[in-house]
């Protein structure tokens, strides 16, 4: 994520956890233990979920309005049938675009979760297959980066977990 992405979200997740502190049941605790508390995940998974959900509603036809940017891999070999194909970016704000920046995470999703049949089944399956990830302090885009030179699906002992 560029620096200035990086201080936007760091703001708004400090205003999370000034805001957290307001219930006075919870004010002695951690900041994870409170969102853990009131059940309210981190502003880093809410933004993978959502990169997440509308790939999977361009994925399955819901947005009527063709996607250039998202490609279908037609050479896949593993995985699921709905990989998508990566292009190749010479700067790294490019990286940091929507269409680049959902791939790895995309493409790691088991085949379960990518052909739910409808977009609330998605949802579920999603929330239950990264719920590891919930109220991380760490992007969950960034913790499948660091798995994708060993093509493994990353795991709670990644260091990326709550």
């Amino acid at each position: 994520m560029p620096s200035i992405k990086k201080k936007d979200c760091e703001l708004l997740e400090n205003a999370q956890r000034r805001a957290t502190k307001l219930a006075p049941a919870l004010r002695d605790l951690s900041y994870v233990e409170r969102i853990t508390a009131l059940d309210l995940p981190s502003l880093y998974y809410r933004r993978a979920r959502g990169d997440m959900i509308e790939t999977y509603k361009h994925m399955t036809g819901v947005y009527a309005v063709d996607a250039e940017y998202i490609k279908p891999d037609t050479s896949f070999t593993r995985g699921h049938s709905f990989k998508l194909k990566k292009e190749r970016s010479m700067k790294n704000i490019r990286q940091q675009y929507y269409s680049n920046r959902i791939l790895n995470s995309w493409n790691m999703l088991p085949a379960e979760v990518v052909s739910a049949p409808s977009l609330n089944a998605f949802k579920n399956r999603l929330d239950s297959h990264w719920r590891q990830y919930r109220y991380s302090q760490h992007s969950v885009h960034d913790a499948y980066n660091l798995n994708k030179s060993n093509l493994e699906r990353p795991r709670p002992d990644t260091g990326y977990v709550a």
